[in-house]
């Protein structure tokens, strides 16, 4: 299994200070050895801490095995990822 960290930032109100971290932590871009490969708006671990609240233990479990043994898709493991368009921030 490859190991992830899920981090949620809120971020300032400052569109300039918003564009400076979308761009430094934007998809594909690297951060001490660490490749972002995912993003998304909003508070995405409230949102998975809501659904196990309303899922079964069962389900949630097995989901979560499912997701686990998953296999990496091919473009996470190439170098270009890293080099990815950073020109338009997501913001």
């Amino acid at each position: 299994m490859t190991d992830f960290l899920t981090v949620v930032l809120m971020l300032p109100e400052d569109t300039e200070q918003r564009k400076q971290i979308t761009q430094a932590l934007g998809f594909g871009s690297e951060f001490h050895g660490a490749r972002v490969t995912a993003m998304a708006l909003g508070d995405e671990i409230s949102v998975v801490e809501r659904l196990e609240d309303e899922l079964s233990n069962d389900t949630v479990g097995r989901i979560r095995a499912e997701v686990e043994s998953m296999p990496l898709p091919d473009w996470m493991n190439e170098p270009e990822v890293a080099n990815a368009d950073q020109s338009e921030p997501f913001l």
